[in-house]
């Protein structure tokens, strides 16, 4: 029977770390307000005994072990909305290990093949967990939002984990019938035309979802949740503008890029501010990331690139007033 949200054990440190030890993972103590903080130094260079020295001292706290390395390196997919983890797992691929989070998410385990540390996989609230970083095990707990719990399979599982599917399989995964495009397109303009209407997220998520059914076959649930995060982030940018708006209109054209999120929403900034300009104009990517949200700058050099494969952005060279920045021009 699992329990999922247990009573908190005094001794987690102490009684479970070297069942993870055990298993060949490299284990420290983590705790502090959110439960989940390295409470020893120099934690990157613990091996596998080293946790040994520091049982006694943190018997009542996480555990918490490094991605990436050990006898049986794990890597973890982290999923912030229960509403993906189905659809992650056909992504990923299918594992033993399925641990619930104390904000009611998921932690899916795989055997590490070297993946680093993702945030944000494609624009969607789930992150990868990989190499360099950390990852708390159960039956850790969060003061105020529970335990960490096993859902499917247990620590004895650690060694028979599958390597997950790379980045690019996974893309394959996603685009792997010929009719997503279509489907993605209809689902993308019924979201932009509800949105306004919508008070927060969930709630047109929930209506993406319920207008996917009428698909055949539907979407994976994870390609809904990525039209929704672009048609949102437009709301929330102010970009947001359909048919009647007095704003700007958008392309029909433009949504073939409805599977490129951050192109399409860098696309849809560009127009708005420079669409009637006949000059060259320059992106500076800082002060782009700050607009749009983003906090990292490689996500509008990645963005531009793609824009400038799709022929909807070109690339000018170097000039300006100090002949330093890069120009652009928008491309019909």
């Amino acid at each position: 029977m699992i329990v999922l949200n247990p009573t908190p054990n005094n001794n987690i440190f102490a009684t479970h770390a070297v069942d993870y030890a055990d298993q060949g993972l490299y284990v420290f103590p983590v705790g502090g307000e959110d439960g989940k903080r390295p409470l020893v130094k120099n934690w990157r260079k613990f091996g596998p005994d080293t946790w040994k020295n520091v049982s006694e001292r943190f018997a009542s706290d996480n555990i918490g072990f490094l991605n990436g390395v050990g006898r049986n390196p794990v890597t973890i997919v982290d999923i912030d909305d229960p509403l993906l983890i189905d659809s992650a797992m056909q992504i990923f691929g299918e594992t033993p290990i399925h641990v619930q989070t104390p904000s009611k998410g998921a932690h899916l385990w795989y055997r590490s093949n070297g993946e680093r540390r993702t945030i944000g996989y494609n624009g969607l609230k789930i992150d990868i967990l990989g190499k360099g970083g950390l990852a708390v095990a159960p039956p850790s707990y969060r003061p105020q939002k529970g335990s960490y719990c096993f859902v499917r399979g247990s620590v004895v599982d650690i060694a028979m984990l599958p390597k997950m599917r790379q980045c690019l399989e996974a893309e394959q995964a996603i685009s792997k019938d010929s009719d997503i495009g279509t489907r993605n397109d209809a689902l993308f303009k019924y979201c932009l035309s509800i949105a306004r209407n919508c008070q927060v997220e969930n709630e047109l998520s929930e209506a993406a979802i319920e207008k996917n059914k009428g698909f055949s076959p539907p979407l994976l649930l994870i390609e809904v949740q990525r039209v929704v995060s672009s048609v949102w982030g437009y709301k929330i940018n102010g970009t947001l503008t359909v048919k009647g708006d007095n704003k700007m209109l958008i392309d029909v054209e433009i949504l073939t890029l409805s599977n490129k999120p951050d192109a399409l929403t860098l696309l849809v900034c560009l127009l708005r501010y420079h669409a009637m300009r006949k000059t060259p104009f320059a992106i500076d990517q800082e002060k782009m990331k700050v607009i749009l949200g983003w906090g990292d700058r490689r996500r509008v050099s990645n963005a531009i690139g793609v824009l400038i494969s799709a022929s909807r952005l070109e690339n000018l060279g170097k000039g300006g007033n100090t002949k330093r920045a890069y120009q652009y021009k928008l491309m019909a």
